[in-house]
């Protein structure tokens, strides 16, 4: 019946009081025991000197990115087919009135006579008609 005592809660409060500050001051002590250590041990400051010397700076610098235009126009031709000569490379100064590239127009001329011959024979066949029409106005 001696530790009856240690059942207290003021025997209680006092053991872990002890206890924390024991804990805290074990913390300091290994927190700050390599800063005390290096200032007793070395009396020199640790740094090296070297004389100031004139020389050349080799900096080499490397950037990678996107170029971007201040402004672009998408272009389109008015008939599909194919370019025959680019006038213009990536990146050139334009102004209005360049020309910027060539359309190859065999094809679109090839539609044009295609078109053209068909309007001609659409045009005689009503010519044929026109003087059947009269023969037989005439016949009757």
């Amino acid at each position: 019946m001696q530790l009856s005592w240690l059942h207290s809660k003021k025997a209680k409060i006092i053991i872990w009081t002890v206890i924390l500050v024991f804990l805290l001051g074990g913390i300091y002590a290994y927190t700050h025991r390599s800063r005390v250590s290096v200032g007793k041990t070395s009396a020199h400051p640790l740094v090296k000197v070297e004389k100031m010397e004139k020389k050349d700076m080799m900096k080499r610098v490397v950037l990678s990115g996107e170029t971007v235009p201040r402004e672009s126009v998408d272009i389109s031709p008015k008939y599909a087919g194919r370019l025959e000569k680019v006038y213009v490379d990536l990146g050139d100064k334009v102004t209005k009135g360049d020309i910027l590239v060539s359309q190859d127009t065999k094809d679109i001329s090839f539609s044009i006579a295609q078109n053209r011959a068909g309007s001609q024979e659409a045009a005689a066949d009503a010519v044929e008609s026109r003087a059947s029409y009269d023969a037989g106005t005439l016949k009757a």
